[in-house]
């Protein structure tokens, strides 16, 4: 019976793989092990589609789809085809996959993503799209913070004059992809999200419309309180600012960053002071601490470090708020004080255009991403 059984399957493969007749017959299968051709997208002129992709090195060649039926099956070397068989200002739907023979079968990839191309001519109304306006190439995002994406698909530049008149995109719809969801996420919308996670990198993020012509752009999700490329460096007047954005620029970046991740709930003021303090046979002497107006516990460890880094930077106080984080360097004079300041602002707040402190408007320079520098006179008593 084990026999019979054997002999039955071994048949059956026969049959699977030779017809009735004993031809071959080859077999298809939808491993996937080949992918469909990247890049695919559409454009029109003169009543004609022109349909073009990237060659795929795996494939033995392509077949092309229109409106879900085959149209035609394509050589390996060929990148794009011009289908003629359309009408004036209709629009079609086109596929593609790629198709890779071995000896015994035909591997079959996934159809690539629909695109929707409009056959135009000169009087043509409604034209398919050929670039992006209103985006960049580049962009940079806080963890967990998000950022509307707004670009506008536009027809062709070499579009003019006349031509132009009543002349609008087939469809302003536009499909989003990131290739790290994990880092930076987008939804159909073109909002996206940085991880809120402690990770920086960057993703790419591709916009894609409506027939397929795209544009990709990297999203660097970066930690702002690093001081890494300081700009109008010459413009920073104050010393005591300088050293805080050169030789003290990795201890600043520390504090900030620290007070980034805790935000306290009031407005936090930080100036070195004087504290009794008792000795092991029981007299009293004094050390360095941390005045905190209005009082509240900071972590051991960073107290010690922000202990150090004013005692460091003497006449320098931090302030901390919901927005921002301050350095303070008041130097005083005989007619009141001057005010030097280094805002680092949290979570993309808006910049520090009209910056006030005692009714006192600071001139602002950007010296990193999301840092100020500030400057003032401020006059009157200096205490």
């Amino acid at each position: 019976m084990k026999r019979i059984t054997i002999m039955m399957t071994m048949a059956l493969m026969v049959c699977l793989c030779l017809g009735i007749n004993g031809t071959e017959v080859k077999a298809e299968s939808m491993t996937q092990q080949v992918s469909a051709p990247k890049g695919f997208q559409g454009t029109s002129t003169n009543g004609k589609i022109k349909l073009k992709w990237k060659k795929n090195g795996d494939a033995s060649g392509y077949i092309l789809y229109r409106n879900g039926k085959k149209i035609k099956k394509l050589k390996s070397t060929t990148t794009s085809y011009v289908d003629k068989k359309v009408k004036i200002n209709k629009k079609y739907k086109y596929q593609i996959l790629s198709y890779k023979k071995t000896e015994i079968q035909t591997e079959k990839s996934a159809k690539s993503y629909k695109i929707t191309v409009v056959a135009t001519d000169k009087k043509s109304k409604k034209l398919n799209a050929a670039r992006f306006v209103n985006i960049k190439s580049n962009y940079k995002i806080g963890w967990g913070e998000t950022l509307k994406l707004k670009p506008v698909a536009k027809y062709s530049k070499k579009i003019k004059g006349k031509y132009k008149k009543g002349k609008k995109v087939y469809s302003k719809k536009i499909k989003w992809k990131s290739s790290n969801p994990q880092l930076v996420k987008v939804n159909k919308n073109g909002k996206i999200t940085a991880t809120s996670e402690r990770v920086i990198g960057t993703a790419k993020i591709t916009a894609r419309s409506h027939n397929g012509i795209r544009k990709t752009l990297n999203v660097s999700v970066v930690n702002f309180a690093r001081l890494d490329k300081i700009q109008n460096l010459e413009k920073v007047k104050d010393e005591g600012i300088k050293k805080l954005l050169t030789t003290q620029k990795d201890a600043t970046s520390i504090i900030a960053d620290f007070f980034q991740n805790n935000i306290p709930n009031q407005e936090l003021e930080l100036t070195l002071g004087m504290k009794q303090v008792k000795t092991e046979d029981g007299a009293i002497t004094h050390a360095w601490s941390i005045i905190i107006n209005p009082e509240e516990e900071i972590e051991s460890n960073m107290y010690n470090y922000i202990l150090k880094y004013l005692s460091d930077n003497y006449r320098t106080s931090i302030k901390i708020t919901k927005d921002y984080i301050r350095f303070q360097k008041r130097q005083l004079y005989t007619w009141g004080y001057e005010l030097n300041d280094l805002v680092y602002v949290f979570n993309n707040k808006s910049a520090l255009d009209n910056y006030q402190y005692d009714n006192a408007v600071y001139d602002i320079v950007k010296v990193a991403d999301r840092w100020y520098y500030g400057t003032t006179n401020a006059y009157g008593l200096a205490y």
